[in-house]
């Protein structure tokens, strides 16, 4: 039988100053210290911590401001500090300036709808269109129905006409 899974060792590694247990790529390649030890192990010698990766937000060189935009088009704001932040620390836009207009954080079952008052609906230039006017708060329940419903009624008056048209004898 191999003590090999995929090519990792099936051997636990721990870190070489405290009881830690680490991945066996820190264990090979990071020196075989934790985080926590290999910054003061970094420190001792005089070298920069940009080589552990342990800077965050605008202390990293890289930091662009705190804005970035996702592939469909919703506008991330770095927030630490928000109670619903994702993985890396952002959160929508939208989310954030619905709850400074109400004044209070938004629960789970909160969903902040674009209206697309001033771009077609599923544009991504309405989905950074974060104007309060443009935004609806709605629950997790009711935030598709109403996107459903107008998108049946344009395309009922679309058959509609189709239907007067073919009555008439034009098509």
């Amino acid at each position: 039988m191999s003590n090999y899974i995929d090519g990792r060792s099936l051997k636990k590694y721990c870190c070489k100053d405290c009881p830690k247990e680490i991945t066996w790529e820190t264990a090979i390649h990071g020196g075989g210290r934790c985080k926590y030890h290999a910054q003061l192990n970094l420190k001792k010698l005089g070298k920069s911590i940009y080589k552990l990766n342990l800077l965050q937000g605008k202390d990293k060189p890289n930091w662009k401001g705190g804005r970035r935009k996702t592939v469909k088009g919703y506008i991330l704001v770095y927030s630490p500090n928000h109670p619903f932040r994702g993985k890396s620390s952002y959160v929508l836009e939208h989310r954030l300036i619905m709850e400074k207009y109400l004044g209070r954080y938004l629960t789970k079952n909160e969903v902040v709808h674009h209206l697309g008052t001033k771009y077609l609906i599923w544009s991504k230039e309405n989905k950074s269109d974060n104007r309060i006017e443009n935004l609806e708060l709605r629950t997790k329940k009711t935030h598709s129905s109403p996107v459903l419903l107008r998108e049946a009624q344009k395309r009922i008056i679309e058959l509609e006409k189709e239907i007067h048209l073919l009555r008439i004898g034009e098509i």
